[in-house]
């Protein structure tokens, strides 16, 4: 998508927010500026927050701390109060606590390691095969490593594959590694185009041969005290030139109790060549082991590795700012808020398997609603500085969420741990996925959530130059439904799935900046409107869940509630639907600690019990078993699956070759199926 901004589009914009304003009465007045003011920070902002600087931001990451100093740098521009009690430590020791004194609010969303040392050199074989490593640069210790300092021969093991297919194996012939530093290659043995020997042509890039950790348990099994990692030279992957770090190797699994380092392939090149007394190189050694299994020594020189490191809890944060509202409605808050977390290298949140180690931008989900957030909060303070002194105004509680993609944790902990009641708490706008907005559609999930809702912001909404699909459930996979959860009257901005969702082509460059800017504008109205509400709102609970944008909705298409119109930038086509996988929305179990995949992408316009099969994977479980795009899954091993939730956590109960049954509606008629369900836990091909 061009981001070009075009001036009938401005216009457009122009328009709609003129007629809000005009039919609010009591708004600030906008100007061709504030436009331009709007759209030039909504670009700084996704580009800011998708940059690969912020590594993703996955929860408890440095990307995620980043972006929360961001963050914060922008509430405190716009003079908001921090909404968090503050606690410090006084000189006396005793704990000291200052309401609405912190922007930031603490939890823990699990353990990580931490790494406090680590050291990697070469000695022996003549002064110049002397070498200091540097961290960072030549290796790093990984989530996986243990503790412990030392210092042997080295062992280049290969591909460390126990019992790989064509009677492939490294150990067949090998004595115990007996304390040695075993030097493993990842993934397995490759003709001269780096491609598997293991995998006919139109197969996937890796067999289950490549499993990651299997490899390094082969060699600990056998007596390695100390594991190095490398890339093999020449492999055709995307990962073959990454040198992984804590952060990236999150999903590896638990510490596997000896030290475990990566190293780069040019440091481990060095190494090979300074411990192998005929001077081979790290090619040398991998064309050996592409031909056959085997261990060689590298005895010319002694190789120490000094780790030190401690699972410790992951501490992310949510941020909240208040604009503090007048009179008899003070009180009470409207919450606008985003998540601001992604799956950081893919590790947590239902990445597809396949991306896992590479970074994913995030810059829709949600770079796209934690930027319209910052563009809302100047609008609605605006809103304030313009309405008349005496007009009563509920507070309104900004706020970015952390932990979504990991299960709602923020928001849920929000709900459960802060100073404000539910009962205050008027109205809570949800904005995630907000950036691709297509053909001018935009989807507002809630509008059943409270008695009246529907009817008092359609003249709101027809205001708007954007299409908005009134959608009236108001739970769903994303961090409203905490509120919703709690009888909190909620809307749920959505502009629909794409194929990059929850990949690494999630890039700011495909972001319509002019679409979610108006997304935004809607947004600060609503949340304008309801903090000058005078009647009270009275949650209702709704049957229906989440209502999906369908990527083929076109003006003149399935009917949706629409505003004034206009068309996004050109009615440029709709993308195909996003790739069949087990990765979604639904934030129940996380893909890095599921054991299985099945290879459907479900549908979440949940009006019947079961699952909808929105998407088959290719080669995989599903597939197999002649699952079809339209089927319900209803049943699993018997058991009644009542929705995408409580089908997850019946998955995440299996290993790998299980095989299932699964009842299925097709054409109104039901029938079994039996499906083999197929491993993830390995590093992924």
């Amino acid at each position: 998508m061009t981001l070009l901004v075009r001036a009938p589009w401005r216009i457009s914009i122009l328009a709609g927010v003129v007629a809000t304003l005009c039919a609010a009465a009591i708004a600030a007045p906008a100007t061709d500026a504030t436009i331009e003011r709007d759209i030039a920070l909504y670009r700084e902002h996704i580009f800011t927050l998708a940059n690969p600087y912020y590594e993703g931001r996955g929860s408890g990451s440095r990307g995620n701390r980043l972006a929360a100093d961001y963050l914060e740098f922008y509430y405190r521009r716009a003079g908001l109060t921090p909404a968090f009690t503050l606690e410090e430590t006084a000189a006396d020791g005793t704990t000291v606590t200052t309401p609405f004194a912190s922007y930031r609010q603490s939890f823990s969303v699990g353990r990580g390691t931490v790494v406090q040392r680590e050291a990697l050199s070469v000695s022996g074989g003549g002064d110049a095969g002397a070498r200091t490593f540097i961290p960072g640069q030549d290796f790093n210790a990984l989530a996986i490593t243990g503790s412990g300092t030392i210092e042997a021969e080295a062992v280049f093991v290969g591909y460390s594959i126990e019992d790989g297919p064509d009677d492939y194996s490294t150990y067949a012939q090998a004595e115990p590694l007996d304390g040695r530093i075993a030097i493993v290659m990842r993934f397995e043995p490759m003709d001269e185009t780096g491609r598997s020997r293991f995998v006919d042509e139109g197969g996937p890039r890796w067999s289950a041969a490549a499993a990651l950790r299997p490899k390094l348990q082969a060699a600990i099994d056998r007596g390695a005290g100390a594991i190095i990692l490398v890339n093999p030279p020449g492999a055709d992957d995307p990962r073959a030139g990454n040198l992984e770090t804590v952060q990236t190797s999150q999903g590896f699994g638990r510490p596997m109790g000896v030290p475990v380092v990566m190293m780069s392939q040019r440091g481990a090149d060095d190494l090979v060549r300074a411990a192998d007394a005929r001077g081979r190189g790290l090619m040398d050694l991998r064309r050996l082991a592409d031909e056959g299994g085997g261990v060689h020594a590298l005895a010319r020189s002694r190789v120490r590795i000094d780790v030190s490191a401690e699972q410790a809890p992951k501490i992310t944060e949510n941020l909240g700012g208040i604009l503090p509202g007048r009179g008899e409605l003070a009180s009470q808050y409207v919450i606008l808020g985003a998540h601001m977390d992604h799956v950081g290298f893919g590790h947590d949140g239902g990445a597809n398997p396949a991306n896992v180690g590479q970074l994913h931008p995030g810059a829709d989900d949600n770079a796209s609603g934690t930027s319209a957030v910052l563009i809302a909060m100047n609008r609605v303070r605006d809103f304030f500085d313009s309405a008349p002194a005496g007009q009563p105004l509920r507070s309104v509680l900004f706020m970015h969420f952390s932990g979504e993609e990991i299960g709602l944790l923020g928001s849920r902990h929000f709900v459960r741990n802060n100073t404000f009641n539910a009962r205050d708490i008027y109205a809570m706008i949800n904005m995630d996925m907000v950036g691709r907005v297509r053909n001018n559609l935009v989807d507002l999930n809630g509008t059943g959530t409270a008695k009246g809702f529907e009817e008092w912001l359609d003249p709101i909404i027809a205001r708007s130059p954007l299409s908005v699909r009134k959608l009236p459930g108001g739970q769903g996979p994303s961090d409203h439904q905490s509120f919703y959860n709690a009888q909190i009257p909620v809307i749920f901005f959505f502009s629909g799935f794409h194929p990059d969702y929850h990949a690494p082509g999630d890039t700011p460059d495909k972001i319509n900046i002019e679409g979610a800017v108006q997304v935004a504008a809607l947004a600060s109205d609503i949340v304008f409107n309801l903090a000058a509400r005078q009647e009270s709102l009275e949650f209702q609970p709704t049957t229906a869940t989440f209502g999906r944008l369908n990527e083929d909705e076109r003006p003149g298409g399935p009917p949706a509630r629409t505003g004034r119109g206009g068309r996004a930038r050109g009615d440029q086509p709709a993308p195909p639907p996003p790739p069949a996988a087990d990765a979604q929305p639904d934030r129940g179990p996380s893909m890095a600690a599921m054991r299985v995949r099945f290879g459907i992408r479900p549908g979440y316009d949940e009006t019947e019990p079961g699952v909808l099969v929105e998407g088959v994977s290719e080669g995989g479980s599903a597939a197999a078993a002649g699952l079809k795009e339209g089927d319900r899954m209803i049943k699993w091993n018997g058991k009644a699956i009542a929705d995408i939730r409580g089908w997850m956590e019946l998955l995440a109960a299996h290993n790998a070759g299980d095989e299932v049954e699964v009842t299925i509606v097709r054409d109104g008629t039901e029938r079994v199926i039996k499906a083999k369900l197929q491993g993830v836990d390995r590093e992924v091909r």
